[in-house]
């Protein structure tokens, strides 16, 4: 996106403009009154792949105070923003890598914190990069939903693991689901559920009320499952389609309708390139 931004105050999307130059990771929060607060984006497509990062920017366009460098490789779902449940205008950015390249420092799942107590509301990076994941590489793929109590939220991400005979990136049926609550990233529980189909680029994607999540890949693969917003866990996975890669089948998201009854899978372009 060059420079793109769409604004949804009043209750219609018109065009803006922002700073943003990412081929395809880019997040951004507001406040209830959709006032925009902050956002972020990766290094656009000519800074080399193994030397992109990621930067936040103010609600004025301006990088954050601390804002500079986080990990990042500029694929497509790499960050998520996430308030603190304790309401005091600090947020946590998740962050992955979602390749193997880069060298194990950037390999697996970190966060960052955002306080908007700092310079006159327009905030600081009070902590970067910082570890939560180390050992697996990670699919291309992140959600969020708010607890069952209202409060506290779930972030869901999932793993990767290297074929011993190909040398490729495998996704595996793990889930790593993470609860945030006011004082703590809490330690994630691992849930084995669904179905392992080799592409590390995914898309999640929670129902309008928690109670369905939805996991396509570029491989072929989407599988809808109930979720608990209460316990944090998975149940009665069921396969939408599961095909070979081919151009009819290159999945890259998917949404909820507003009611709930409808699932739309977009399709991307296929590369077969891509499925190293």
């Amino acid at each position: 996106g060059d420079s793109a931004r769409i604004d949804f105050v009043n209750g219609t999307a018109t065009a803006g403009s922002s700073v943003v130059r990412s081929r395809g990771t880019c997040t951004s929060i507001a406040d209830s009154a959709d006032n925009l607060l902050f956002y972020t984006a990766i290094d656009p497509n000519n800074v080399p792949l193994y030397l992109r990062k990621g930067t936040v920017y103010n609600k004025l366009n301006a990088v954050m105070d601390n804002g500079d460098t986080l990990v990042g490789l500029g694929w497509y779902n790499e960050h998520i923003i996430i308030p603190n449940p304790a309401g005091n205008n600090r947020f946590y950015i998740f962050q992955l890598t979602a390749s193997l390249v880069g060298g194990v420092a950037n390999n697996g799942l970190f966060y960052s914190v955002v306080d908007l107590n700092y310079n006159n509301g327009l905030g600081k990076v009070t902590a970067k990069n910082q570890h939560l994941i180390t050992t697996d590489y990670m699919t291309d793929a992140m959600a969020a939903v708010k607890h069952g109590n209202g409060r506290d939220w779930w972030m869901l991400c999932k793993p990767l693991y290297i074929d011993t005979l190909t040398g490729g990136l495998i996704s595996s049926d793990t889930f790593y689901i993470y609860l945030v609550t006011p004082d703590s990233i809490h330690t994630p529980v691992k849930q084995c559920i669904g179905y392992n189909k080799a592409s590390w680029l995914g898309n999640f994607t929670f129902s309008s009320d928690g109670s369905k999540f939805n996991f396509v890949c570029y491989s072929g693969l989407s599988e809808i499952m109930d979720f608990d917003r209460c316990t944090g866990t998975m149940s009665n996975a069921n396969i939408i389609t599961d095909s070979l890669w081919n151009m009819d089948n290159s999945f890259i998201g998917s949404a909820f309708s507003p009611n709930d009854s409808l699932l739309y899978i977009i399709k991307g372009v296929y590369y077969p390139f891509y499925l190293l």
